[in-house]
């Protein structure tokens, strides 16, 4: 992943913005482009806000001034809303953990994240395999090619996903 725009530093971004910590609302105190007004509630879904000509990420903009750091390279939003970036809702995040509540895969041969159709070579026997990872850390397990096999692998790979990613999945973690 590559590294994300450099922010302008905290003087400038407190001269220009107002952050409500507990809402998450980012609002202009001065004009930061042509098309830009003060008092202007910053749209937080929008792909970025402008400073000059330069756009930033908006959530990038919240971290910096609400915790007075250069955000990590990734922000988890806990409720998985990117536009709820109120400080208790953004904590540091990795490609790992963003990705576990990315949907399913175009080539996904089961219906279900993470469970995947496979043969082996050797004996050509079919086999229902799930996998997760994270962090260096895999788990990857075969059930037979059945219905019943299916929802084992179904079971076990929530049950890894519950234990790798706790409250990071979307899925099992708020449970």
């Amino acid at each position: 992943m590559a590294e994300p725009k450099q922010l302008p530093p905290l003087s400038v971004l407190d001269r220009l913005f107002d952050y409500d910590h507990i809402t998450g609302t980012l609002k202009r105190k001065a004009k930061t482009s042509n098309s830009t007004y003060i008092g202007e509630v910053v749209n937080p879904y929008a792909s970025g806000v402008r400073i000059g000509n330069v756009p930033y990420k908006v959530h990038r903009v919240c971290w910096k001034i609400g915790r007075r750091s250069e955000p990590p390279v990734l922000i988890d939003h806990k409720d998985w809303d990117h536009g709820n970036n109120a400080y208790h809702n953004m904590r540091e995040g990795d490609s790992d953990t963003n990705a576990i509540n990315k949907g399913m895969r175009s080539d996904n041969t089961s219906g279900h994240i993470g469970i995947t159709s496979w043969v082996e070579k050797k004996t050509g026997i079919a086999y229902w395999k799930g996998q997760i990872k994270r962090k260096g850390q895999f788990a990857c397990k075969t059930f037979p090619f059945t219905d019943k096999g299916l929802q084992s692998a179904i079971d076990w790979r929530k049950q890894k996903e519950i234990e790798m990613f706790a409250e990071y999945s979307r899925r099992y973690g708020s449970e």
